[in-house]
């Protein structure tokens, strides 16, 4: 209840400064689909090699690395501009989408650096977490929740900062010692509440298979596509939100006044006192 409390006072209250900007979600629309146009164009050649060779050929596993990293990179990239149109917004401005597409394009090199990084440590621990089955699990989710505390910082350090890609993943692990102390004993999930909401928009689909009902199937099956569309962009925006504003209480020590204090204070509870 500890993680589910902290989550949703973090949603609550960064839903509160995306209802005064709500442009900032046509950001994670379009990253979206930048990614499903990319998508395609990698489907097409992609198919193309599979009926030729006829099965997962060298060719087809680095066309499938390069779509894995290029489309990475657009997810960075994008949040990155939400990131910074909510720092705008937090800082007394009022942000666009071209604000937010400028403080990313001014560091297209850095973000894309970084995004090459982030995504082979995910991989790395991917390919652990397969091999070594339970105990590959174990190792790869603690090196993970490790790996996502020390960078949490970064997106907002490298824009913000004007830092290279290790001196921001240093200033980041600083960020985050500082602001919420070494011995993390719980810390919050959005992903928990998104999760909890997908749920919900299961019910109408499971009335649908109980009534046998092939039309309210069809119906509740697109009603769900769009349903879990509009959460993942809600979502893309509420987390550019809330890093934006745990960096601002990390960076400066002041909470941005659309958050309470003791929200931002305690999305990491610490047994050691921010300083």
């Amino acid at each position: 209840m500890g993680v589910f409390g902290r989550s949703w006072e973090l949603v609550k209250e960064s839903w509160g400064v995306l209802r005064k900007d709500k442009e900032i979600m046509f950001l994670p629309i379009i990253s979206g689909i930048v990614t499903i146009l990319l998508l395609i164009s990698f489907i097409v050649p992609g198919y193309y090699i599979y009926t030729q060779t006829g099965q997962f050929s060298a060719s087809l596993a680095a066309l499938f690395f390069a779509y894995y990293f290029i489309s990475y990179f657009f997810i960075v990239f994008f949040n990155s501009a939400i990131v910074a149109c909510a720092h705008i917004r937090l800082n007394g401005g009022d942000p666009k989408v071209r604000d937010g597409l400028r403080y990313a394009s001014k560091h297209v090199g850095k973000i894309f650096l970084w995004s090459i990084l982030s995504a082979t440590v995910g991989l790395v621990l991917r390919i652990i977490s397969e091999r070594f089955k339970l105990l590959g699990s174990i190792v790869a989710w603690i090196i993970g929740l490790l790996w996502s505390l020390l960078t949490f910082f970064v997106i907002p350090v490298i824009i913000f900062e004007d830092k290279g890609v290790v001196s921001s993943i240093k200033r980041s692990g600083q960020l985050f010692r500082k602001a919420y102390g070494e011995e993390i004993v719980g810390h919050f999930s959005i992903g928990l509440i998104f999760f909890g909401l997908a749920l919900i928009g299961l019910v109408p689909l499971l009335i649908a298979f109980l009534l046998k009902s092939l039309i309210f199937m069809l119906t509740a099956g697109i009603f769900l596509i769009v349903y879990i569309l509009i959460l993942g962009i809600i979502s893309s925006s509420l987390g550019g939100i809330f890093v934006a504003a745990l960096y601002s209480y990390a960076s400066t020590g002041n909470v941005p006044s659309s958050f309470r204090p003791e929200t931002v204070k305690n999305a990491f509870r610490s047994r050691t006192p921010a300083s």
